[in-house]
């Protein structure tokens, strides 16, 4: 029974201090930079209609940025879910959505036996990786995963489930992007 308590514990804080930077639109000069330090048997959870479970993330809208976004995360035992409708999950990821950025973006993941899982209608679900949807970036992406046992699962309907990678839906990137991982024994899925 105790260890129920601790877990509930956990996804009460994890809701009311959750563990991402969220900008939207957003005019930046300078860095966003995200470093946690270490996660260990954490739970984020999120349910309803347009749902977000982001756990150790940063997530940008319509950005216009000259700088860097870096996003470290050093994770172990964590749980994150997102349930229902438009769904997202993201764990240890950069998330970039619409607009420009001149720099770096960087996002580093160390995952030790986690799991990320998006479950209803237009699910996306990101762990280790910078996933980028029409912006414009100017300079240098590099995404870095290391790690084992990272589970990572999309299932119903328009499902997109990224690990350990770099998405550049409808993005321009003038400079490089550079992916690096080693995951012992990963785990993705999706469905449809």
């Amino acid at each position: 029974m105790r260890k129920y308590s601790i877990y509930l514990n956990i996804i009460v804080f994890s809701m009311l201090l959750p563990l991402a930077n969220a900008l939207a639109d957003s005019d930046l000069k300078g860095a966003v930079i995200n470093v946690p330090g270490e996660i260990n048997n954490a739970v984020n959870v999120a349910v309803g209609k347009n749902v977000d479970a982001s756990q150790s993330s940063i997530k940008i809208k319509s950005l216009d940025m000259g700088g860097a976004v870096v996003n470290t995360n050093k994770a172990k035992q964590n749980v994150n879910v997102a349930v229902g409708a438009d769904v997202k999950a993201s764990q240890g990821s950069t998330t970039l959505a619409g607009g420009k950025v001149r720099g770096a973006v960087v996002n580093t993941a160390k995952v030790e036996n986690n799991v990320n899982v998006a479950v209803g209608n237009k699910v996306s679900a990101n762990q280790g990786s910078i996933s980028s949807t029409d912006t414009d970036i100017t300079g240098i992406a590099v995404n870095t995963a290391t790690g084992k046992n990272a589970v990572n699962v999309g299932v119903g309907n328009k499902v997109a489930v990224d690990q350990a990678s770099i998405n550049l839906g409808g993005s321009k990137v003038t400079g490089a992007a550079i992916n690096t991982s080693a995951i012992l024994r990963p785990c993705r899925s999706a469905r449809a």
